[in-house]
């Protein structure tokens, strides 16, 4: 059974980046992806086979407010039941490309440690609608990730 992620807990974003960032593959998993070090920069994605922008003038962002795009994480995810009796701390990272028509493909979770959050991280994001990222005015796909850490401190008072 699992805990709807906003009952009883109280659930701090410690480290979210809203904004999403481009993947940084220099040293990563992904040998096949050129380092990004200035704007629209393309790289071959290894998942998907693709070329696509790792860097551009304009990244994507989701269409609902920040707030909005939290709330829709908080109501989205559910952790286990262990998570609401011990204080809780995790990072997720998950990746993507924003397509050049705002469509999300090419999911993949970088990090997990329960193999569940992630893929309801990618539901939630999957289920925004997101205006795609720019470069030199026109409208690209991009590879993006989504660093989240979740920490649930359980006051025993």
């Amino acid at each position: 059974m699992y805990l709807p992620i906003n009952l009883l807990m109280t659930i701090l974003f410690t480290s979210i980046f809203l904004s999403l960032s481009p993947i940084q593959i220099s040293g990563s998993s992904h040998p096949n992806l050129d380092t990004f070090c200035d704007t629209c920069k393309k790289g071959k994605d290894t998942l998907t086979g693709r070329m696509v922008y790792l860097a551009a003038d304009v990244e994507p962002e989701c269409e609902e407010s920040k707030i909005a795009l939290l709330r829709r994480i908080n109501k989205g995810i559910t952790l286990p039941d262990s998570a609401a009796t011990n204080d809780y701390q995790s990072n997720y990272v998950v990746g993507f490309i924003v397509e050049a028509d705002g469509q999300i493909t090419g999911e993949r979770i970088i990090q997990d440690n329960t193999n569940l959050i992630g893929k309801q991280l990618l539901k939630v994001l999957k289920s925004c609608r997101w205006h795609p990222a720019k470069c030199n005015g026109k409208e690209v796909a991009m590879l993006c990730k989504f660093p989240i850490t979740i920490d649930i401190g359980i006051d025993s008072r």
